[in-house]
């Protein structure tokens, strides 16, 4: 069976990736893709297959 792709809806689809950085501790910041905000104010990250859970760096 052949597969056929739509090119042109495919290529106008949006994607945005945020990258975000957080704080864990006193000195370790990580930057990576913006998983979900959490209730108590802080921020999870994916870098590769880890998500890390920090808070927020502002700017």
């Amino acid at each position: 069976m052949a597969h056929t792709f739509d090119f042109p809806n495919m290529l106008s689809r949006e994607v945005r990736i945020m990258l975000k950085t957080i704080v864990i501790g006193n000195h370790l910041s990580i930057q990576g893709t913006l998983v979900k905000m959490l209730q108590d104010g802080l921020c999870q990250v994916r870098v590769g297959t880890r998500t890390f859970t920090g808070r927020l760096v502002s700017a």
